[in-house]
């Protein structure tokens, strides 16, 4: 997908007359008399301004595109309101829309000249605000003002974003470019729901009702379809039916979700590459502070809470007489229990650190932890949904999904279950609880009760998560503690042709292939760093680093910079080198190797990028990778008794990287 993507942004950045047409069509066309409706312009240029932020267009072209779109289609609705007058009301497509001509109207009326300058920013007024405009005689002057100065805000709060978003996309793909792809691509489709909700919302207002009463009067004279599937689906009388169905929509949906995973499993394909990026990305961001929360949440998943969770639940319903609902918890964890249990022995899938647990505990698919805490925290939502209204449901619902949340996310973690582990116990805790809610949608649950289930479980969950924190933390520290990489056995001694053993490109978090290592040295990094005496220390990651960012005259020097992951983590070291109009990073990543005589060593390996600096607006001083720099580490890693030693790559440089030889130091 980024490889058209990619595509796209070049097409884009050869036709700047493509896009500055396309800018002013969008925004002439948003502001017509209702056909501004259906015109998709946030997406369109929250997206050109995206392309501005990542350096593919110039700012001023198409901001100023934007702008003389908005005033020129505003000015002929207002021309066309002036000119038909009440008219307008008898005249296609206007007559369609005639409670919206009558908001703008009413809109109009309570707030005058103003607006025309409000109205532009609110979803459906501003459609007709212009046309209403000239329909009730505004004066042509001062509509032309408020029309200009208006057009210059309105087309400044729908670039900017995308232009922010752009800068921000051009420091991530400094990390990763796919990453960068990714997000941008989730941002424009996030942009387009919400148009197309709004949209649909608006036009639904005016449509839906007479829609539906269209339709329901079609069914109601064919005693066939009245009596069938349409009239259930259609009718106001089985709006029960209509509720069930959805309900088997969203077991389908979990099922299958199920099915594709243990698929996945089986036959070790679609999920494997995920499973193997996510999980190293996740293990090579830990830190010592990120570890005491993710510990904490996975000692809150063990089965003793859980367990002790549940106890406390079934003593409230047992206590309260409900037997039936207390038989469906018991139920439900029993089924849950043979399937994750039995499902690990049949797979027999070992864990990302297979020496973790031992005996029946050592398999992997599926998640304990994730399983059961989802399981309860779905049952626990039941009850909140059915016995409780308004704020307190909504923060149950937050609080349960945030917990069973936080205790899967620990598991991948700290390297106890794969994703798909987890993705496979969401699945089916799911489907249970799903299950659980279709055989008791009559049960009734009075708010006490509700409110007696979930007290109980919350502080019984507190009470016994302190506990187990407290007597078993040291041992889970032990346990789940960060383990030393594997040392690369090497085939030859380093110097001698062992080198082509290590790792040739740098991997992002997607696995893929960035810069090449140009560099391989062995020795320390202070030894390394008195070798290179043209090359400085980079700002590393800080409050005081990112103030500079916003500032528009921070030399390139002084600017942070932002890590880049080698499999899951990021480098120890960043040196840079001045250069013009921007620097020269070199980044060192530890590999721990064997020679073939059993000497254990680490081998630093080096990557060179040149970032070019620029001053947007000349508010923000932006480091980005510079692409079409062609540069050799020879040349730059001035190294005494190092030697270039070949190459690791052919042809001319794909990726951001310095190419040239690789250099061999210590």
């Amino acid at each position: 997908m980024h490889a058209y993507l990619q595509t796209l942004l070049d097409y884009t950045a050869q036709h700047l007359w493509l896009a500055v047409g396309l800018a002013f069509l969008i925004s002439a066309g948003e502001a017509l008399l209702v056909v501004g409706l259906f015109v998709p312009s946030t997406l369109v240029l929250v997206g050109l301004g995206g392309l501005v932020g990542l350096g593919r267009l110039d700012f001023w072209p198409i901001f100023l595109a934007t702008t003389v779109g908005a005033v020129v289609g505003d000015a002929l609705s207002y021309w066309i309101g002036h000119h038909y007058r009440e008219r307008l009301y008898n005249i296609w497509p206007f007559s369609h829309y005639q409670g919206l001509l009558q908001r703008g109207h009413d809109y109009f009326a309570h707030h005058g000249g103003k607006s025309v300058v409000i109205g532009r920013f609110i979803p459906g007024v501003k459609a007709v605000v212009p046309g209403i405009a000239g329909m009730m005689g505004m004066n042509p002057l001062r509509f032309t003002v408020l029309n200009v100065v208006s057009a210059f805000a309105w087309a400044a709060t729908h670039l900017l974003p995308g232009l922010s978003a752009g800068w921000l996309l051009s420091l991530l793909a400094g990390i990763s470019k796919r990453l960068a792809f990714t997000v941008g691509l989730l941002l424009l489709l996030g942009i387009l729901l919400i148009w197309l909700v709004n949209r649909g919302l608006l036009l639904g207002r005016y449509y839906l009702p007479h829609w539906q009463q269209a339709l329901e009067r079609w069914v109601e004279r064919r005693p066939a379809l009245r009596n069938g599937w349409p009239g259930r689906l259609i009718l106001a009388e089985y709006a029960g039916f209509r509720q069930e169905a959805g309900m088997y929509l969203l077991l389908g949906l979990a099922a299958g979700g199920l099915i594709f995973v243990l698929a996945s499993v089986l036959t070790h394909s679609g999920l494997d590459e995920l499973d193997t990026a996510l999980s190293q990305g996740l293990q090579g961001l830990r830190t010592a502070w990120s570890d005491v929360p993710m510990l904490v949440a996975t000692l809150s998943g063990d089965v003793w809470v859980i367990t002790g969770v549940v106890l406390a639940v079934l003593g409230v319903l047992l206590w309260q007489r409900s037997y039936r609902l207390s038989g469906g918890v018991i139920m439900a964890f029993m089924v849950a229990g043979i399937f994750i249990f039995g499902t690990k022995g049949l797979l027999q899938r070992s864990r990302p650190l297979p020496d973790l647990y031992i005996g029946g505990d050592v398999y992997s698919f599926p998640s304990g932890h994730a399983g059961f805490s989802i399981l309860l925290a779905g049952l626990l939502l039941w009850f909140a949904l059915k016995g409780w209204q308004g704020s307190k449901r909504q923060l149950a619902v937050l609080i349960l999904v945030l917990l069973a949340g936080l205790i899967s996310v620990s598991r991948i973690y700290l390297g106890a279950h794969w994703p798909s582990d987890v993705l496979g116990s969401l699945f089916f805790s799911t489907l249970l609880v799903l299950v659980f809610a279709q055989v008791f949608r009559h049960e009734p649950v009075a708010p006490m009760l509700a409110r007696k289930v979930l007290l109980l479980a919350g502080v019984s969950y507190v009470l016994l998560t302190a506990w187990h924190v407290s007597t078993g933390w040291d041992s889970a520290r032990q346990k789940y503690q960060r383990r030393p990489p594997v040392p690369m056995a090497l085939t030859q001694p380093w110097l001698e042709g062992g080198w082509r053993n290590l790792p040739a490109y740098r991997q992002d978090l997607h696995g893929e292939q960035e810069e090449p290592f140009l560099l391989q040295w062995q020795g320390s990094l202070e030894q390394l760093q008195q070798a290179l005496p043209d090359w400085s220390v980079a700002p590393a990651l800080s409050l005081a680093g990112l103030n500079g960012l916003v500032v528009g005259s921070t030399p390139a020097a002084q600017l942070p910079a932002l890590p880049k992951l080698q499999a899951g983590k990021a480098e120890v070291l960043a040196l840079q080198q001045a250069d013009t109009d921007g620097r020269f990073v070199l980044r060192l990543y530890p590999q721990q190797v064997v020679e073939p005589d059993g000497t254990a060593s680490t081998i630093w390996l080096g990557t060179v990028t040149r970032e070019q600096l620029y001053h947007p607006l000349r508010q923000l001083s932006l480091l980005l990778s510079d692409d079409e720099q062609r540069c050799t580490a020879p040349s730059l890693l001035q190294l005494p008794h190092a030697r270039p030693a070949g190459s690791l790559r052919q042809g001319s440089p794909e990726y951001a990287g310095c190419g040239g030889e690789v250099v061999l130091g210590k």
